[in-house]
């Protein structure tokens, strides 16, 4: 027997891709995965055995400890999502402070990838129940009547009373 669109299976799957649909897009998604990618690529070039030997005190500590805070603040992003404007600010502020203090910011690798997530984080707005109504409900609006006549609508200024 092949499997149609009706078979339990398909409807499970469409209600689980619906459900992580609607988480992704209520909270800055690409910036925190970004993020934490880079934070991640910060994070384990001091934990190489051979960082760890070569960089002892202050410097292969500074690796662990911002790498660890743009990885943690990029999934403070996923699970916080209304501090999205200053978890990024922090991570745009450890990102480049990785340039310094860490082996070029992961080899410009790490701190691309957190500068980039925290941008998208900071530009990031949750959509409201209006606008995400307003881009699938169709337009009735200001169209010419059928009848081939112009309309008599006076167009509305907003600075206008």
């Amino acid at each position: 027997m092949l499997l149609n669109a009706a078979t339990p299976l398909t409807g499970r799957l469409r209600t689980h891709w619906r459900r992580w649909r609607s988480w992704r897009r209520t909270r800055p998604f690409w910036g925190g995965l970004l993020t934490t990618t880079g934070g991640a690529s910060i994070l384990l070039l001091p934990a190489d055995l051979y960082t760890v030997l070569s960089l002892p005190g202050n410097a292969g500590l500074a690796g662990f400890l911002l790498g660890g805070i743009i990885t943690t603040t990029g999934l403070l992003l996923w699970y916080q999502p209304r501090h999205h404007t200053l978890l990024s600010i922090i991570i745009l502020l450890a990102a480049l402070a990785s340039f310094l203090y860490t082996n070029f910011g992961g080899f410009l690798i790490g701190m691309l990838l957190a500068l980039t997530g925290g941008s998208l984080a900071f530009a990031w707005t949750p959509a409201t129940e209006h606008a995400t109504e307003h881009a699938t409900r169709p337009s009735t609006g200001d169209a010419d009547p059928p009848s081939g006549e112009p309309s008599t609508q006076q167009p509305h200024h907003p600075h206008t009373p």
